[in-house]
């Protein structure tokens, strides 16, 4: 190779060491650029945000996402539990109405009912208490007494669950739905039949044409009867204002009743005992009461006793004394809707045979 030739190749050597010097200069330029570039956008607005706040945005992110996991997750759960109760439910509503089941298995799936009496899933709630009040009178009302002792621990078991352990107690707010548009008819409405007021009609209206002239024993009727009065006692806290007018309650517990107000008409309670019964305002006309106890310790005032069914010695002088009335339905209706208002003189309004005017207010 000439000397030229060497000379230019060295030359050409030489700028291409210049060209690459010169790209690395502008590469170093560049990134020294971007550099500038992210201090700035560091102490910028939206530098500070994605430095401060994009870190606290980011937790709550998490965090709400982490909740809405929880949430699908919960009600996934919640929906599971609220097949699994309902199956259960279905199955002890099952086994307590099937009388192909023995008493031990009925009796077991009566309890298991009862957690649902009274349960916030009112389909449950109400499946379960007509179930326990069917199952309350199981049998016929014709059975003979074996057959029917032999079914009576299961009516028993459904009478516990229907009277619950302690009902009537001021912080149970379903008291009300229970006692006066469930269970028992109100005084004055006859637009919500009570389930146990039903039965009770029907098993009484039974029972006394089966008993016919001959009285004829009925231990099926009987049973079931009492049955029904262990309900009632359950709730005598809780009685005020309810028709219990026909109920054959022979030798129930009133004691400390509060049967204010109450419709007991025609109602039997021989035997009863009414130690510290509340029954102001109540209608005891035509109600049997004989042999009741400590009747002198209840609360008769404005109570109507026209026309009773062999009371105890001394009771009707005892009650008139303490204010019971005696008046006809219609005047005892008026002047209760007044309040039972007092009489100037009650002595002579008692002479006067407890007359009212159209307005139900007392005339001497």
């Amino acid at each position: 190779m000439s000397r030229e030739d060497l000379e230019l190749s060295k030359l050409h050597f030489e700028v291409e060491s210049l060209k690459n010097q010169l790209t690395q200069a502008q590469q170093e330029k560049r990134k020294l650029e971007l550099e500038v570039e992210l201090l700035l956008s560091q102490v910028g607005r939206f530098g500070t945000f994605a430095r401060v706040a994009w870190p606290i945005v980011s937790v709550i992110l998490s965090t709400v996402i982490a909740g809405l996991a929880l949430w699908f997750t919960f009600n996934q759960k919640s929906s599971e539990l609220d097949h699994q109760k309902s199956a259960i439910a279905f199955s002890a509503i099952h086994d307590a109405t099937d009388d192909s089941k023995g008493n031990d298995v009925r009796i077991s799936a009566i309890w298991a009912l009862s957690p649902f009496f009274g349960d916030n899933n009112e389909t449950q709630f109400f499946s379960t208490a007509h179930t326990l009040v069917t199952v309350l009178v199981t049998g016929a009302d014709d059975d003979n007494l074996e057959k029917a002792y032999s079914k009576h621990a299961i009516r028993v078991a459904a009478a516990e669950v229907l009277g619950r352990a302690t009902p009537c107690q001021p912080n149970q707010k379903d008291v009300q739905l229970f006692t006066k548009r469930l269970l028992f008819n109100s005084v004055g409405s006859l637009d919500t039949p009570g389930l146990v007021s039903i039965e009770e009609s029907s098993v009484v209206t039974h029972r006394a044409a089966l008993k016919g002239a001959s009285g004829a024993q009925t231990p099926g009727a009987d049973l079931k009867l009492s049955a029904i009065r262990l309900v009632v006692e359950r709730y005598r806290y809780c009685l005020a204002n309810t028709d219990l007018s026909g109920y054959d309650l022979n030798k129930i517990n009133f004691s400390g009743a509060h049967l204010e107000g109450a419709d007991l008409r025609a109602s039997d309670i021989r035997g009863g005992n009414l130690s510290g019964a509340d029954l102001q305002g109540a209608d005891l006309s035509e109600t049997h009461l004989a042999d009741t106890l400590n009747w002198r310790e209840s609360n008769v005032n404005g109570t109507d006793i026209r026309s009773l069914q062999d009371a105890p010695v001394g009771f009707r002088d005892w009650a008139l004394d303490q204010h019971a009335v005696e008046m006809e339905s219609s005047a005892w209706r008026s002047w209760n809707s007044k309040k039972r208002v007092e009489p100037h003189d009650w002595s002579k309004w008692r002479a006067s045979g407890f007359a009212v005017n159209r307005d139900g207010v007392p005339v001497q």
